[in-house]
This record gives structure tokens, C-alpha cells and sequence, in this order.
């Protein structure tokens, strides 16, 4: 399942690529689908490895491989910035390598992947049916997050792409957050389902939205306040002036946090096709939203349509997350 899902993304992204009759102003979208293309398959396996370690307990050995992804990471920075290789290329190639160098060593960690399966045919067609929904969830989850700023992009240019990606750098730790929340989550909050039903799968997607909140929400809270100050001290005068921006980013980081632990409770409840409708309504309406107000506000209407989308998963999954199994 995770080739088919890495090289549908290859696929799709490779049809941007070879898109015919794009615009030359428009070139840079069809670079950017490039990298995407190149990056896309060592990110993805890099993250499944990691995930998979996690939950056959092997953190203590993934300490390592993280190590070896900051050092690349690390010694990279410093080559660019001694040799004064000012080129996005340069940075990507290092990038590439950490990728690569972590999905390398997960892979080592995890050893021969087995070929033994126990599972009966009716488990195998129920798994089928299951990763069909979770797939299209992630398409649809996608819709709403990438698809904004290819709209941001043909209104507004590469500039508002630049600003929107600067300013969403500053929420980057509220994904870090999220990230090592759900190796773990998923798994604890599958096994108060599993022991005390409903009633426990509420109580586990309260207490990780209780967590996230606690360790996150000040962090949020600072972003709205001072964002658009650390946006000037980081990137200089250039992005002077977009503290809405940075206003518009730390709410929808909170959505985010919001939204993570519902989603995770309807896929622990195994309504992937609930959780595929709850995204689908939310990148609709996000994608009308950015239509309608990346013309006037730009970057900030863009961010305003996902933070809706956000907010509307959220909302429509926790009425899902009530109907009974």
C-alpha cells in the first residue's frame, strides 16, 4: 500500500510536470512539481519507517537514524553558507540527502519486510475497503492544503507563495508536535477503544486534545502576538508589514490542533469513508473560499480558506465520531 501510495503522488505530480501548454510565466509550477516528483519518494518512506519503528517499540534505535538526519542537515547549512552557495538547488540537494539517509536507515532498522500473511480473504477485502478511504482522505486532505497555493500562485505570483511558506515556517513546531503525538497516539487511543469502547476512544481524543493544546496553545498565542516582529527579525525588512498574516497563521495552527485528534478517533474507529467525506466538504469549501478572496488579500486569504477547511473537518468529523460503529 505504501508503493501504491508513493507512486500515485510520484504520478500525479510527474502529470504537472509534462502539463502541455502552461504558461512561461507559470514555468516555476512545473519546477516545483519536479522536486516535489524527486523528494516525494524518500520522504514518504522515511516517514512510514519511522512510524513503523515506533510502534514495534524501537525508538531507542531511531534516536540514530535522527541523528544522522541532523548532521546531514547540519553539515549541509554550514558547506552552503562557508562555500556562499546561494541557490535553492543547493539546499534541495541537501535535503534530498537527509531524506534519503533517514529512509536508508529506517529501512536497515526494520530489516526484510515479511511475506508471510495470516490474514483470512474477508480480513484482507475489509483492509482493502479501509486503505480505499484512507487514501481518498489523503487526496482530499491534500485539496485543501497544496491546492490553495497553486490558486495563491496563479493570482498572486511566486512572491505570495514565498510569503505564505515564510510565514507557515513559524508554525512548523505545531506539525513537529503533532507528528510525535500521533506515533504514539494512535496506538493508545486504539486500545481504550478496544477495551472501553466509545466511552474510551472519547476519553483518549480529549486527553490528546487536552495535551496538544497545553504544550501548543502558547506557543500559538505568541505567534499571533509577535509573529509578524519574528517574521522581520528572520527574513528582514522585506516582510515587513504582515502581522495579519502571522494573526491568520497561529489560528489556523490552533484549528489544526483541534482537528488532529478527531481525526484520529475516526480513523481508530475504522470510518476512513466518514473521514473522506469530512475532507472532501472541507476542501470544497476551502478551494471556493480561495477563489473568492486570494484575489483581494492574497497569502492572507489563502490562509484564511484553510484555516475554514480546518475548522470544518474538525466540526464535521466530531459529529461522525458520535454515530455509533
Amino acid at each position: 500500500m505504501q508503493l501504491f501510495a508513493t507512486g500515485i503522488s510520484i504520478g500525479l505530480l510527474l502529470i504537472v510536470v509534462w502539463l502541455p501548454g502552461l504558461p512561461p510565466q507559470h514555468a516555476w509550477v512545473a519546477h516545483s512539481a519536479a522536486v516535489a516528483a524527486l523528494l516525494t519518494g524518500p520522504i514518504y518512506f522515511y516517514e512510514f519507517n519511522r512510524r513503523l519503528l515506533i510502534l514495534r517499540g524501537l525508538q531507542n534505535k531511531l534516536i540514530w537514524v535522527a541523528i544522522s538526519y541532523a548532521l546531514v542537515l547540519g553539515v549541509g547549512a554550514a558547506v552552503i553558507h562557508l562555500q556562499h552557495l546561494e541557490s535553492i538547488n543547493a539546499v534541495l540537494l541537501v535535503f534530498l540527502s537527509a531524506q534519503l539517509v533517514g529512509a536508508m536507515g529506517t529501512a536497515a532498522l526494520l530489516g526484510m519486510p515479511s511475506l508471510h500473511m495470516t490474514w483470512s480473504a474477508a480480513q484482507i477485502a475489509e483492509n482493502v475497503q479501509f486503505a480505499k478511504w484512507a487514501f481518498l482522505s489523503s487526496i482530499a486532505f491534500s485539496g485543501y492544503n497544496f491546492a490553495v497555493q497553486a490558486i495563491l500562485g496563479a493570482f498572486s505570483g511566486p512572491g505570495a507563495v514565498g510569503l505564505f511558506n515564510a510565514a507557515r515556517n513559524f508554525i512548523q513546531p505545531v506539525n513537529t508536535l503533532i507528528q510525535a503525538m500521533d506515533s504514539v497516539d494512535k496506538p493508545r487511543t486504539s486500545k481504550m477503544y478496544a477495551t472501553s469502547g466509545t466511552r474510551g476512544l472519547f476519553t483518549a481524543v480529549l486527553a490528546s486534545l487536552r495535551w496538544l493544546l497545553l504544550i501548543g496553545g502558547p506557543f500559538v498565542l505568541l505567534m499571533g502576538a509577535f509573529g509578524g516582529d519574528l517574521l522581520v527579525l528572520v527574513y528582514g525588512n522585506h516582510y515587513a508589514g504582515n502581522q495579519t498574516l502571522m494573526l491568520a497563521w497561529a489560528v489556523a495552527a490552533g484549528l489544526i490542533l483541534v482537528a488532529h485528534p478527531v481525526e484520529t478517533g475516526l480513523l481508530v474507529k475504522r470510518f476512513p469513508k466518514q473521514l473522506f467525506v469530512s475532507r472532501l466538504i472541507a476542501a470544497t469549501v476551502a478551494l471556493g473560499l480561495a477563489f473568492g478572496m486570494i484575489p483581494d488579500l492574497g497569502a492572507v486569504g489563502a490562509v484564511i480558506s484553510l484555516a475554514t477547511g480546518w475548522a470544518l473537518a474538525a466540526a464535521i468529523g466530531f459529529a461522525f465520531l458520535r454515530e455509533r460503529a
